[in-house]
Protein backbone atom coordinates (compact mmCIF):
# COMPACT_ATOMS: atom_id res chain seq x y z
CA UNK A 1 0.00 0.00 0.00
CA UNK A 2 1.39 3.43 -0.97
CA UNK A 3 1.57 6.12 1.68
CA UNK A 4 -1.13 8.13 -0.14
CA UNK A 5 -3.54 5.24 0.45
CA UNK A 6 -2.88 5.24 4.19
CA UNK A 7 -4.71 7.40 6.70
CA UNK A 8 -2.50 10.34 7.76
CA UNK A 9 -1.74 11.03 11.41
CA UNK A 10 -3.20 14.48 10.84
CA UNK A 11 -4.18 16.75 7.97
CA UNK A 12 -4.47 20.53 7.72
CA UNK A 13 -5.07 23.28 5.17
CA UNK A 14 -3.02 26.38 4.33
CA UNK A 15 -4.28 29.44 2.46
CA UNK A 16 -3.37 33.13 2.27
CA UNK A 17 -3.70 36.35 0.28
CA UNK A 18 -7.48 36.55 0.57
CA UNK A 19 -7.62 40.38 0.25
CA UNK A 20 -11.17 40.54 1.62
CA UNK A 21 -12.81 43.96 1.37
CA UNK A 22 -15.86 45.54 2.91
CA UNK A 23 -17.75 45.43 -0.37
CA UNK A 24 -18.69 42.51 -2.59
CA UNK A 25 -16.17 41.49 -5.23
CA UNK A 26 -14.49 38.40 -6.66
CA UNK A 27 -11.90 38.24 -3.86
CA UNK A 28 -14.59 37.78 -1.23
CA UNK A 29 -16.30 35.20 -3.41
CA UNK A 30 -13.04 33.31 -3.95
CA UNK A 31 -12.55 33.08 -0.18
CA UNK A 32 -16.04 31.68 0.29
CA UNK A 33 -15.57 29.15 -2.51
CA UNK A 34 -12.17 28.09 -1.15
CA UNK A 35 -13.66 27.34 2.28
CA UNK A 36 -16.47 25.32 0.74
CA UNK A 37 -14.08 23.36 -1.48
CA UNK A 38 -11.66 22.60 1.38
CA UNK A 39 -14.51 21.33 3.52
CA UNK A 40 -15.52 19.00 0.69
CA UNK A 41 -12.10 17.64 -0.28
CA UNK A 42 -10.46 17.62 3.17
CA UNK A 43 -13.22 17.33 5.79
CA UNK A 44 -10.85 15.67 8.30
CA UNK A 45 -8.58 18.74 8.48
CA UNK A 46 -7.68 19.61 12.08
CA UNK A 47 -6.53 23.14 11.35
CA UNK A 48 -6.87 25.95 8.82
CA UNK A 49 -3.80 28.22 8.65
CA UNK A 50 -4.35 31.62 7.02
CA UNK A 51 -0.91 33.10 6.42
CA UNK A 52 -1.61 36.81 6.07
CA UNK A 53 -3.39 39.30 3.87
CA UNK A 54 -6.76 38.26 5.21
CA UNK A 55 -7.86 41.78 4.31
CA UNK A 56 -7.16 44.32 1.61
CA UNK A 57 -6.35 47.17 4.01
CA UNK A 58 -6.64 45.95 7.60
CA UNK A 59 -9.72 48.04 8.42
CA UNK A 60 -12.65 47.06 10.62
CA UNK A 61 -15.03 46.69 7.69
CA UNK A 62 -12.59 44.33 5.96
CA UNK A 63 -12.28 42.10 9.02
CA UNK A 64 -16.04 42.17 9.62
CA UNK A 65 -16.68 40.87 6.10
CA UNK A 66 -13.84 38.35 6.46
CA UNK A 67 -15.34 37.03 9.68
CA UNK A 68 -18.85 36.85 8.25
CA UNK A 69 -17.60 34.68 5.36
CA UNK A 70 -15.60 32.47 7.73
CA UNK A 71 -18.57 32.04 10.08
CA UNK A 72 -20.91 31.12 7.21
CA UNK A 73 -18.75 28.23 5.96
CA UNK A 74 -17.72 25.05 7.77
CA UNK A 75 -14.04 25.17 8.72
CA UNK A 76 -11.67 23.69 11.31
CA UNK A 77 -9.89 25.57 14.08
CA UNK A 78 -8.25 28.56 12.40
CA UNK A 79 -4.97 30.38 13.04
CA UNK A 80 -3.84 33.59 11.33
CA UNK A 81 -0.83 35.90 10.96
CA UNK A 82 -0.44 39.46 9.73
CA UNK A 83 0.43 40.13 6.08
CA UNK A 84 1.56 43.43 4.56
CA UNK A 85 -1.97 44.32 3.41
CA UNK A 86 -3.21 43.85 6.97
CA UNK A 87 -0.81 46.51 8.31
CA UNK A 88 -0.29 49.16 5.63
CA UNK A 89 -2.32 52.27 4.76
CA UNK A 90 -3.80 52.74 8.23
CA UNK A 91 -3.66 56.20 9.77
CA UNK A 92 -2.67 54.75 13.15
CA UNK A 93 0.16 52.68 11.69
CA UNK A 94 1.15 49.30 13.07
CA UNK A 95 -0.48 49.86 16.45
CA UNK A 96 -3.88 50.32 14.82
CA UNK A 97 -3.31 47.33 12.53
CA UNK A 98 -2.24 45.09 15.42
CA UNK A 99 -5.18 46.12 17.60
CA UNK A 100 -7.63 45.55 14.75
CA UNK A 101 -6.12 42.11 14.04
CA UNK A 102 -6.34 41.11 17.69
CA UNK A 103 -9.89 42.39 18.13
CA UNK A 104 -11.33 40.60 15.12
CA UNK A 105 -9.29 37.38 15.00
CA UNK A 106 -8.83 36.69 18.73
CA UNK A 107 -5.34 35.34 18.07
CA UNK A 108 -2.96 35.11 21.06
CA UNK A 109 -0.48 37.65 19.65
CA UNK A 110 1.08 38.77 16.35
CA UNK A 111 3.41 35.77 16.73
CA UNK A 112 2.68 32.65 18.76
CA UNK A 113 2.87 28.86 18.70
CA UNK A 114 0.49 25.92 19.09
CA UNK A 115 0.94 22.19 19.61
CA UNK A 116 -1.62 20.33 17.51
CA UNK A 117 -1.90 16.53 17.53
CA UNK A 118 1.64 16.41 18.92
CA UNK A 119 3.09 18.66 16.17
CA UNK A 120 4.58 22.11 16.68
CA UNK A 121 3.01 24.98 14.69
CA UNK A 122 4.82 28.34 14.86
CA UNK A 123 3.21 31.51 13.51
CA UNK A 124 5.32 34.61 12.68
CA UNK A 125 4.18 38.12 11.74
CA UNK A 126 5.61 41.43 10.60
CA UNK A 127 5.91 44.05 13.34
CA UNK A 128 6.07 47.20 11.24
CA UNK A 129 3.56 48.87 8.90
CA UNK A 130 5.62 48.59 5.70
CA UNK A 131 4.07 48.54 2.24
CA UNK A 132 5.41 45.20 0.97
CA UNK A 133 8.30 44.16 3.19
CA UNK A 134 8.08 42.58 6.62
CA UNK A 135 9.95 43.36 9.83
CA UNK A 136 10.84 40.54 12.24
CA UNK A 137 12.19 42.13 15.43
CA UNK A 138 15.13 40.84 17.42
CA UNK A 139 12.70 39.87 20.18
CA UNK A 140 10.67 37.75 17.76
CA UNK A 141 13.79 36.09 16.36
CA UNK A 142 14.95 35.19 19.89
CA UNK A 143 11.49 33.87 20.71
CA UNK A 144 11.50 31.78 17.49
CA UNK A 145 14.81 30.12 18.36
CA UNK A 146 13.54 29.29 21.85
CA UNK A 147 10.37 27.77 20.41
CA UNK A 148 12.29 25.74 17.81
CA UNK A 149 14.45 24.35 20.61
CA UNK A 150 11.28 23.03 22.26
CA UNK A 151 10.44 20.92 19.22
CA UNK A 152 13.91 19.75 18.26
CA UNK A 153 13.08 16.07 17.82
CA UNK A 154 12.25 13.72 14.96
CA UNK A 155 8.92 15.33 14.03
CA UNK A 156 8.47 18.08 11.43
CA UNK A 157 7.92 21.63 12.68
CA UNK A 158 5.51 23.80 10.69
CA UNK A 159 6.42 27.51 10.53
CA UNK A 160 4.25 30.17 8.88
CA UNK A 161 5.11 33.70 7.67
CA UNK A 162 3.43 35.81 5.02
CA UNK A 163 6.47 36.99 3.02
CA UNK A 164 8.80 34.54 1.30
CA UNK A 165 12.52 34.75 1.87
CA UNK A 166 14.48 35.81 -1.21
CA UNK A 167 15.13 33.09 -3.81
CA UNK A 168 13.43 30.31 -1.89
CA UNK A 169 10.06 29.35 -3.36
CA UNK A 170 8.13 30.21 -6.50
CA UNK A 171 7.82 33.93 -7.20
CA UNK A 172 10.71 35.05 -4.97
CA UNK A 173 13.46 35.21 -7.61
CA UNK A 174 14.99 38.11 -9.53
CA UNK A 175 13.08 37.13 -12.67
CA UNK A 176 9.89 37.69 -10.67
CA UNK A 177 10.99 41.17 -9.59
CA UNK A 178 11.18 40.08 -5.97
CA UNK A 179 13.36 41.96 -3.50
CA UNK A 180 15.10 43.95 -6.20
CA UNK A 181 15.21 47.58 -7.25
CA UNK A 182 11.85 49.13 -8.03
CA UNK A 183 9.87 46.48 -6.15
CA UNK A 184 11.11 45.96 -2.58
CA UNK A 185 9.68 42.83 -1.00
CA UNK A 186 10.47 40.07 1.43
CA UNK A 187 11.69 40.23 5.03
CA UNK A 188 14.22 42.85 6.13
CA UNK A 189 15.81 40.32 8.48
CA UNK A 190 16.02 37.71 5.71
CA UNK A 191 19.51 36.40 6.54
CA UNK A 192 18.98 36.38 10.31
CA UNK A 193 15.75 34.42 9.94
CA UNK A 194 17.11 31.81 7.55
CA UNK A 195 20.21 31.33 9.72
CA UNK A 196 17.97 30.37 12.64
CA UNK A 197 15.78 28.08 10.55
CA UNK A 198 18.84 26.33 9.06
CA UNK A 199 19.72 24.96 12.51
CA UNK A 200 16.55 22.85 12.48
CA UNK A 201 16.53 20.39 9.53
CA UNK A 202 12.88 19.36 9.94
CA UNK A 203 11.35 22.82 9.51
CA UNK A 204 8.68 23.20 6.83
CA UNK A 205 8.40 26.94 6.16
CA UNK A 206 5.11 28.06 4.57
CA UNK A 207 5.01 31.49 2.92
CA UNK A 208 3.23 33.34 0.13
CA UNK A 209 2.97 37.03 -0.74
CA UNK A 210 4.10 36.45 -4.33
CA UNK A 211 0.74 34.96 -5.47
CA UNK A 212 2.80 32.48 -7.54
CA UNK A 213 0.81 29.44 -8.68
CA UNK A 214 1.13 26.01 -7.04
CA UNK A 215 1.66 24.65 -10.57
CA UNK A 216 5.26 25.89 -10.41
CA UNK A 217 7.94 23.15 -10.04
CA UNK A 218 9.64 25.25 -7.33
CA UNK A 219 6.55 25.51 -5.16
CA UNK A 220 8.36 23.15 -2.77
CA UNK A 221 12.16 23.29 -2.52
CA UNK A 222 14.88 22.43 -0.03
CA UNK A 223 17.60 25.02 0.47
CA UNK A 224 20.16 25.39 3.25
CA UNK A 225 18.44 22.51 5.04
CA UNK A 226 15.01 24.19 5.11
CA UNK A 227 11.91 23.06 3.24
CA UNK A 228 10.36 26.18 1.65
CA UNK A 229 6.73 25.94 0.53
CA UNK A 230 4.81 28.51 -1.52
CA UNK A 231 1.09 28.67 -0.73
CA UNK A 232 -0.16 30.52 -3.87
CA UNK A 233 -3.17 32.85 -3.31
CA UNK A 234 -6.92 32.64 -2.86
CA UNK A 235 -7.75 36.13 -4.21
CA UNK A 236 -5.79 35.79 -7.47
CA UNK A 237 -2.73 33.92 -8.73
CA UNK A 238 0.15 35.15 -10.86
CA UNK A 239 2.32 33.30 -13.35
CA UNK A 240 5.95 32.72 -12.45
CA UNK A 241 8.41 31.84 -15.21
CA UNK A 242 5.38 31.20 -17.42
CA UNK A 243 3.91 28.51 -15.18
CA UNK A 244 0.18 28.50 -14.46
CA UNK A 245 -2.56 31.04 -15.09
CA UNK A 246 -3.22 34.47 -13.64
CA UNK A 247 -6.42 35.24 -11.69
CA UNK A 248 -6.86 31.75 -10.29
CA UNK A 249 -7.54 30.75 -6.67
CA UNK A 250 -5.32 28.16 -5.01
CA UNK A 251 -4.03 26.78 -1.70
CA UNK A 252 -2.63 23.66 -0.03
CA UNK A 253 -3.82 20.54 1.81
CA UNK A 254 -1.16 18.90 4.00
CA UNK A 255 -1.17 15.23 5.07
CA UNK A 256 1.26 14.29 7.85
CA UNK A 257 2.61 10.74 8.23
CA UNK A 258 5.27 9.21 10.48
CA UNK A 259 8.27 10.11 8.31
CA UNK A 260 6.68 11.89 5.38
CA UNK A 261 4.57 14.95 4.63
CA UNK A 262 2.38 15.07 1.50
CA UNK A 263 1.72 18.57 0.14
CA UNK A 264 -1.20 18.79 -2.27
CA UNK A 265 -1.73 21.93 -4.32
CA UNK A 266 -5.45 22.65 -4.75
CA UNK A 267 -7.11 24.78 -7.44
CA UNK A 268 -10.38 25.99 -5.91
CA UNK A 269 -11.85 27.27 -9.17
CA UNK A 270 -11.06 24.26 -11.36
CA UNK A 271 -11.57 21.72 -8.54
CA UNK A 272 -8.29 20.04 -9.43
CA UNK A 273 -4.97 19.08 -7.82
CA UNK A 274 -2.34 20.72 -10.10
CA UNK A 275 0.68 19.24 -8.28
CA UNK A 276 1.45 16.99 -5.32
CA UNK A 277 4.80 16.69 -3.51
CA UNK A 278 6.10 14.23 -0.96
CA UNK A 279 8.67 15.31 1.61
CA UNK A 280 10.50 12.31 3.03
CA UNK A 281 12.05 13.74 6.18
CA UNK A 282 15.03 11.41 5.78
CA UNK A 283 15.52 11.56 2.01
CA UNK A 284 14.19 14.84 0.56
CA UNK A 285 11.49 15.96 -1.88
CA UNK A 286 9.70 13.88 -4.49
CA UNK A 287 7.27 15.32 -7.05
CA UNK A 288 4.42 12.84 -7.00
CA UNK A 289 2.49 14.34 -9.91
Amino acid sequence: MSIQQMKPIMTFNVILDLHVTGWENKFNKHFEEALKDLNEVNPEAKVLCIVGDMTESGRDENYERFQSILDACPHPETYMVLGNHDVRWLEGGYEEAYNCFMKHTQMPHAYYDKWICGYHFIFLSTEEALKDEGRITKEQLTWLKDKLDEGADSKPVFVFLHQSLVETSAGSYEVDGYAHSGHPDGILEDRELRNILAEYPRVLFFTGHTHAVVDHPQTVIKKEGIYYINTASVAYTLQSDGYGEDNGSQGLCIDVYEDEVIIKGRDFMKKTWPMTWGIDLNEGIVLLR
